[in-house]
């Protein structure tokens, strides 16, 4: 059962019912012609789009390591080599690009610790 787009179930919510998030960012990375894009463009796009897409699922569900995988993949894929089928060397571990521009990264948002804040922001709100 879905309700606001994500599924509600009195038991466990498993992998497979949360990999819709990363099946919405691949759709949205499909409607997307950027294969002239500059790597400050892509930078952009994946702050502004590709990073902000799970948020909504991440404030409400602890997801899974694997959706975390699936979701740096599809972002560190789309920096290295863009919408093209053809496939590029990624030069630098997405590790080292996560980090802050402070500390020789480019600052792409961490989902993991993303994923912790928002879910500590209701144990903040249940306590007051």
């Amino acid at each position: 059962m879905k309700y606001l787009g994500m599924p509600v179930s009195p038991f466990k919510i498993s992998k497979a019912q949360l990999s819709y998030v990363t099946d919405k960012t691949r759709k949205k990375l499909s409607t997307w012609q950027c294969d002239y894009l500059t790597s400050g463009g892509k930078t952009i796009l994946i702050d502004s789009c590709l990073s902000s897409i799970p948020m909504y699922t991440m404030g409400v569900y602890q997801l899974y390591e694997g959706n975390f995988q699936q979701l740096d993949a599809i972002r560190s894929r789309f920096f290295w080599q863009g919408t093209g089928k053809k496939r590029k060397y990624h030069m630098i571990k997405w590790e080292a690009l996560n980090r802050p521009k402070e500390f020789g990264g480019l600052g792409f948002l961490d989902v993991r610790s993303m994923n912790i804040c928002l879910l500590s922001k209701w144990i903040d709100k249940l306590e007051r």
